[in-house]
This record gives structure tokens, C-alpha cells and sequence, in this order.
């Protein structure tokens, strides 16, 4: 972090769970402008996540992550578990195994667990891949 404003954003985001930009300047009394640009590089830091409603965006902080704290975990970035079970064609069960294996990361944050995107997409890919080898083998015998 770098410096005591950060530190004080975070701890308001996560007492309260989820605010606009605005909200978080006027509690920290500086401008929207800057607490914007201030909430974007914590966000590439992976310290903070942002969904939208509408036009507006709600930051999160993130609470707990398996993964490397210094990894973006922007919500353009991340799924959500449904995303991640559809795309990944597994049920709920597979995807904890996915997680306690190693193979995905959970990015655990106030409003729920958050996958990464592009590890989604890798694993997808290996998982397609490994599918289809076990129907050829299922032909062939």
C-alpha cells in the first residue's frame, strides 16, 4: 500500500462492505477523481474488486485470497462461480475439487468468491482437452 489513505479506503471498504467511488470520497473528504484513480491501482494490485449496477460501480475489498495478493482481481477479470462451473461444464462438487487441487484460485471477497477469468479459460482448455482423449480411448476399445 501506499500510504495512509490507501489503508484508511480499504478499511472503509470493508466495514461497509460496498461503496461508489463518490460515497468513499466523501467519507475520506477528497475528491471523486482521485479516489477513482486511487480505487483502479488498488484494483490492479488485487486489493479491491468492482462490480457494476447500472452505470454505477460498487468497490469491494478484497478479504481473503488464496491466490497472490499482488494479482488484479478487477471484476472485468474475474467470474463468479456459476460463470466458472458453466464454462467449465462441471457441477458444484468438481469445482471445490478444481479449487482444493490447485487448479484454480479463489479470490474471496465481501460480496462472494470471484474466479480468474483467464485461469478459467486455461483450464477449460485442458479439461476439453482431456475429455476428448478419454473418448477417443473409449472408441478405440
Amino acid at each position: 500500500m501506499n500510504d495512509d489513505l490507501d489503508r484508511r479506503a480499504l478499511d472503509l471498504l470493508a466495514r461497509r462492505n460496498e461503496l461508489s467511488a463518490a460515497e468513499l470520497a466523501q467519507a475520506l473528504l477528497r475528491s471523486p477523481s482521485s479516489i477513482r484513480r486511487r480505487l483502479a491501482r488498488l484494483a490492479r494490485d488485487g486489493r479491491v474488486v468492482s462490480t457494476r449496477e447500472g452505470r454505477a460501480r460498487r468497490w469491494h475489498a478484497v478479504v481473503a485470497t488464496t491466490a497472490d495478493p499482488t494479482k488484479a482481481a478487477d471484476a472485468a477479470t474475474t467470474c463468479g462461480a456459476w460463470t466458472a462451473r458453466r464454462e467449465l461444464q462441471v457441477s458444484p462438487e468438481e469445482l471445490a475439487d478444481l479449487v482444493r487441487g490447485g487448479a484454480l484460485v479463489e479470490l474471496v471477497t465481501r460480496d462472494g468468491v470471484r474466479y480468474d477469468r483467464a485461469q478459467v479459460a486455461r483450464l477449460r482448455g485442458r479439461l476439453m482437452r482431456a475429455k476428448t482423449v478419454k473418448l477417443r480411448r473409449g472408441r478405440a476399445q
